[in-house]
């Protein structure tokens, strides 16, 4: 999964952050997720499926060549539920693709090699000395340091989340969400989500459940079905309230 929607959801400006071009920059960290306002769902790795299905329904998107899990922020699109009038986020768990943005591993050049990367159009990022720098006299700066470091692991996640949607397709366990919920889709829009069929599961060979059993897919499966249980207070919480 490299520069696809579910990677560039928040991101505008996407460049390698090297010296050459950064050198000289500081980062000032904005104190709230406003840049989230406008997203009503965000991509979720299957290491974070515990904490987020507590309080977000988790369900797949479709809408691209390549399936991959989004928690729902609401259920209207172009808006986030869970911020307040001040950008503060609401929910106890905030999702770690939005805690690292403005950064990203992303594929550059014509080799197509994954290089850390920034939005050059993040809000934080001056001239002026407000905040940390970048960059140190010779090396990275402390903070650079650790956001490298959280960016490479975050590629791991994002590989066995990759390997986990696949098998969702290749054995045939997702329907779209609609036809699911037909009474909430009557009043949302979800088209392009899907969500894994219940029966579906049961009616695999033996080996293959033994198989998702095994690799701890089968507890992932659970913890999506759980979340989706969320659906119907969504429902009430943001479409019968209006």
């Amino acid at each position: 999964m490299a520069n696809n929607t579910a990677q560039t959801q928040l991101y505008s400006n996407i460049v390698p952050l090297t010296r050459e071009t950064h050198g000289q920059l500081y980062i000032e960290r904005v104190g709230n997720f406003s840049y989230t306002k406008e997203i009503n769902s965000v991509y979720v790795f299957c290491m974070e499926f515990m904490r987020v299905a507590k309080e977000y329904p988790i369900v797949f998107s479709m809408k691209t060549d390549e399936i991959f899990p989004v928690a729902l922020l609401s259920l209207q699109n172009g808006k986030n539920e869970f911020l307040d009038n001040k950008g503060n986020w609401k929910g106890e768990y905030v999702p770690c693709y939005v805690r690292r943005y403005p950064f990203m591993l992303a594929k550059h050049g014509d080799e197509g090699q994954f290089v850390v990367s920034i939005d050059n159009d993040y809000a934080g990022l001056n001239e002026n000395g407000r905040g940390i720098p970048l960059y140190g006299t010779v090396d990275d700066g402390p903070m650079l340091t650790e956001v490298k470091d959280f960016c490479r692991k975050f590629q791991t996640h994002i590989d066995r989340t990759t390997d986990f949607c696949k098998k969702m397709q290749e054995l045939d366990l997702l329907v779209p969400l609609q036809t699911i919920e037909p009474e909430i889709a009557r009043q949302v829009d979800f088209e392009g989500l899907a969500i894994v069929e219940r029966h579906r599961i049961w009616d695999l060979e033996d080996d293959q459940l033994l198989d998702l059993m095994k690799s701890d897919t089968m507890e992932l499966l659970y913890m999506h079905l759980f979340s989706c249980g969320l659906l119907h207070t969504f429902k009430e919480r943001y479409i019968v309230k209006r």
